[in-house]
C-alpha cells in the first residue's frame, strides 16, 4: 500500500497525477514533489510494524513513490550503522561523535 497523493510543484503548487510519468512542472519548470498522506500513514506504519521489517530503505516504502511493490527493484541498500567515533571525537571536544557509514551501500 501506499500512501502517496500526488506530485506538486515546489514553484507554482501545480498538482500532477502521480501515475503518469513527469519530471519538471510544465508551468513553471520547477522540479515536482511527492506529496503523501501522511495521517493514514502514521495510523498504519506503528512502531510495532515498523521493527517487524528489515533494516532497509523499503520499510518506509508506504512513504516512497512507488506504488506497486513489484516496481521495487533494490541492491540492500539503507541500513548503514552509525559508528561512534570515539578517538575523532576527543580530539575535536565532541564526547558523542558518531559518524555514518554510507560506504556499505552498493553504490557506496
Amino acid at each position: 500500500m501506499s500512501f502517496l497523493l500526488d506530485l506538486q510543484c515546489g514553484g507554482c503548487r501545480k498538482q500532477y497525477d502521480a501515475d503518469v510519468l513527469h519530471n519538471l512542472c510544465n508551468a513553471c519548470g520547477k522540479p515536482l514533489l511527492a506529496r503523501y498522506d501522511m495521517a493514514s500513514a502514521s495510523e498504519a506504519m506503528t512502531p510495532n510494524v515498523m521493527a517487524s521489517r528489515g533494516p532497509t530503505m523499503w520499510r518506509y516504502r508506504e512513504v516512497l513513490p512507488v506504488r506497486d511493490d513489484g516496481h521495487i527493484v533494490t541492491l540492500g541498500e539503507g541500513g548503514t550503522p552509525l559508528v561512534h567515533a570515539e578517538r575523532l571525537g576527543e580530539k575535536l571536544g565532541m564526547a558523542n561523535l558518531f559518524i555514518k557509514d554510507e560506504s556499505l551501500n552498493p553504490t557506496g
